[in-house]
């Protein structure tokens, strides 16, 4: 069980890496410290972390009869796959409404302006 959980986690894990080089256009963005807001980016640890985290619950919950490595895997990888769909949804989200809160200011702006 402990070798099934494990194997499910690299390769969702992977899964997450893979799909971190496409979205970043080829390059792997490495953890770091943010300043403003404070806190810590992941980067590809991110992706990976959260990959393999939902290839485990797949394997582990969802469907626990993963008796083959062909089921192992295709669970594994369709897992990490969603999980880069929610991540990216929430970034998709993010940068939406801070393109919504910069077209409320600058409306206030023009408004402001006006004799």
């Amino acid at each position: 069980m402990f070798q099934t959980i494990l194997s499910a986690f690299l390769i969702g894990g992977s899964t997450g890496i893979i799909t971190h080089i496409m979205r970043n256009n080829k390059t792997i963005l490495l953890p770091r410290f943010k300043k403003r807001p404070k806190g810590v980016f992941l980067g590809f640890l991110g992706d990976f972390l959260a990959g393999g985290a939902a290839a485990v619950f797949a394997v582990t919950y969802l469907i626990p009869e993963t008796d083959t490595l062909r089921t192992l895997i295709g669970i594994s990888i369709l897992a990490g796959l969603s999980a880069e769909n929610v991540l990216l949804t929430r970034q998709l989200s993010v940068a939406q409404h801070k393109n919504n809160r910069t077209d409320q200011l600058l409306e206030n702006d023009i408004e402001n302006k006006r004799p």
